[in-house]
C-alpha cells in the first residue's frame, strides 16, 4: 500500500470515535479536508452516494435493501474510498470519482440482489457482492495504492 494511504487509514483508525467526538479528522491530512472546497467535495460525495444507493432502492420493485447493507455502503465508500482519495490529492475534479462510485454502487448492488435469498439486501449480501465484483468495479482503478 502506498505510505501516504498507509498514514491516512492508520490515523482514521486511530482516532475514530463516535458521532459527536472527535472523529475522522485525522491529523495528516485534516486541515487540508478542512478547506471549504475538499468540505463541499465530501459533502458531494456523501450525496451522490446516498442518492446512489436510495434510487437504486426505488428502481427495485419490492426488493429492498435493509439499513445495515445502506450504511455498510456509504462508510464504504465514503470513509475508505472516496475520503482517502479526495485527501491525498492535491488538486482534482471528482465529478468523474463521484459518477464512477455511483455506477460501482449500482455493480454491487445487482450483485447481492442476485444473491439474495432475502426480499431485502443485508450487509452480508453486499459483503459477498463485493468480492465477486472487485475488479470489474471503476474505483479499482482508482485503488491501484491499495494492492
Amino acid at each position: 500500500m502506498d505510505e501516504e494511504y498507509y498514514q491516512i487509514y492508520r490515523e482514521m483508525y486511530e482516532t475514530y470515535s463516535l458521532p459527536g467526538l472527535p472523529g475522522p479528522f485525522f491529523s495528516y491530512r485534516g486541515r487540508f479536508l478542512r478547506n471549504s472546497r475538499r468540505q463541499g467535495e465530501l459533502r458531494s460525495a456523501v450525496t451522490k452516494i446516498k442518492g446512489a444507493i436510495d434510487g437504486y432502492a426505488e428502481t427495485r420493485d419490492g426488493f429492498g435493501i435493509r439499513p445495515d447493507a445502506k450504511y455498510f455502503l456509504i462508510v464504504n465508500f465514503v470513509q475508505v474510498i472516496l475520503v482517502p482519495i479526495i485527501a491525498a490529492r492535491d488538486s482534482m475534479s471528482t465529478d468523474q470519482l463521484l459518477e464512477d462510485a455511483a455506477a460501482d454502487i449500482k455493480v454491487v448492488l445487482d450483485e447481492a440482489a442476485k444473491g439474495s435469498d432475502e426480499r431485502e439486501m443485508s450487509s452480508h449480501d453486499i459483503i459477498q457482492s463485493i468480492n465477486n465484483v472487485w475488479y470489474q468495479l471503476k474505483l479499482t482503478d482508482a485503488l491501484l495504492w491499495m494492492r
